[in-house]
């Protein structure tokens, strides 16, 4: 579902406690048609509109069941909104940080999760990446790491998320993009890194 949105039904929840934060902005959550929504609120330079404007349009394109779905956007410059389908579990950093404090406060690392588990996120991932990859032109992520991938509340579902960085193979893609210790070794080489 695709649909236009105003700064009327985006902003009673500006005021809420955010859900969310990441380098560029923060997430809050909201209501839209009905339905409970992640908003996504970044400040975007003058240049920047127009790579906001290629994300949307391959968002919009995106649509896969291990994929958050993208739901509406406004640009108020230098404001940009992004509405997108909400995931209620942690992203998988946060599993994979999880610890709990012993009674005298030594930290004891457990992880929230079965080796099953595991492997079905990963399975997951992979078909949300091979499914952007099998797009012609392929579609690059470029930022993927476990920050980026969300699970539903129940914790069965991966999603990929974060979609600023992707870029369609044959666009003008620069070398600088992602997160300097998920990036593929080919791409650290290629910018001397």
């Amino acid at each position: 579902m695709h649909r236009e949105v105003s700064i009327e039904e985006i902003k009673p929840y500006l005021s809420t406690p955010c859900i969310g934060k990441g380098t560029f902005g923060k997430v809050y959550k909201g209501t839209l048609d009905d339905g409970d929504v992640a908003i996504k609120v970044n400040y975007i330079s003058k240049e920047g509109c127009l790579k906001v404007e290629e994300q949307v349009e391959l968002m919009q394109k995106v649509q896969h069941a291990h994929i958050v779905d993208y739901i509406a956007h406004l640009i108020l410059f230098p404001t940009y909104y992004l509405v997108l389908e909400l995931m209620e579990g942690p992203s998988l950093e946060q599993l994979i940080h999880s610890r709990n404090e012993s009674a005298n406060n030594e930290i004891i690392h457990t992880h929230a999760y079965t080796t099953d588990e595991a492997l079905q996120w990963l399975s997951h991932a992979a078909e949300g990446l091979a499914f952007l990859h099998g797009w012609m032109p392929s579609i690059i992520h470029r930022d993927v790491k476990p920050s980026n991938m969300l699970l539903d509340k129940n914790k069965k579902i991966l999603k990929i998320c974060d979609f600023g960085n992707m870029r369609q193979i044959g666009t003008n893609m620069t070398n600088e993009s992602g997160t300097f210790r998920y990036m593929a070794p080919e791409v650290r080489l290629i910018d001397n890194r």
